[in-house]
């Protein structure tokens, strides 16, 4: 009884081709795990923080007697102005959180 020959056909792409090819997908996927090209071009230009404390409150306005409307946790960005009164700084969408407990985050522009 004759034995099936099994043959396998060689790739057609090889060498520095099938790398360049290759290097060129994980790129892409890179840019698409990272959100998209937008994540990758860096900063805003504006002031961007990043919370220091465990919890912030984001308040209505810049008073602890102010309504909380939303709770952040460490590590958390946030787009802020140059705007500090009475030790809260102004969130550029309208909310406050108390300033000790936020930092800028390197190259952007928040003083």
């Amino acid at each position: 009884m004759a034995k099936p020959k099994l043959t396998l056909s060689r790739p057609k792409l090889k060498g520095w081709p099938m790398v360049i090819i290759l290097g060129l997908a994980l790129a892409l996927l890179a840019v698409i795990d990272r959100g998209g090209l937008g994540a990758v071009t860096g900063s805003s230009g504006g002031c961007e923080l990043r919370v220091t404390a465990s919890q912030l409150n984001v308040r209505s306005g810049p008073s602890n007697q102010s309504e909380s409307l939303q709770v952040l946790t460490q590590g958390a960005t946030l787009d802020g102005t140059t705007t500090v009164t009475t030790g809260f700084r102004q969130l550029k969408d309208g909310g406050w959180v108390f300033d000790q407990y936020v930092t800028p985050i390197v190259g952007s522009t928040c003083s």
